[in-house]
């Protein structure tokens, strides 16, 4: 039972961190937004686009915004990541992917 539990959090504490990346992410054609993919969004907005498990915040109206993506985790023994289980899920929840076990 104990196993049970340290794997548990185990993996919820795997899931919990990713990276971050930070930039300026502006476009002359809408000033004092940022613009990611197929998101537009004004300072303190955040979005997820369509395809992909990201969340892109917007910081201020000079375009800086951060990218948040999905944490390193590992399979169990002998079994291996396959593809995402569900990207159009919301951010965190779409970082799960199937395990391929041997």
């Amino acid at each position: 039972m104990k196993y049970l539990i340290c794997l548990f959090l185990l993996a919820i504490f795997a899931q919990s961190f990713g990276y971050v990346a930070r930039g300026i992410f502006n476009d002359p054609k809408h000033p004092g937004k940022c613009v990611y993919e197929d998101l537009v969004l004004s300072p303190g907005e955040e979005g997820k686009p369509k395809g992909q498990c990201i969340r892109f915040m917007c910081r201020d109206d000079n375009g800086y915004g951060e990218i948040h993506g999905c944490g390193a985790s590992a399979p169990m023994p002998n079994c291996e990541f396959g593809d995402y289980i569900n990207l159009d899920a919301p951010y965190g929840e779409c970082c799960r992917r199937h395990e391929i076990c041997n």
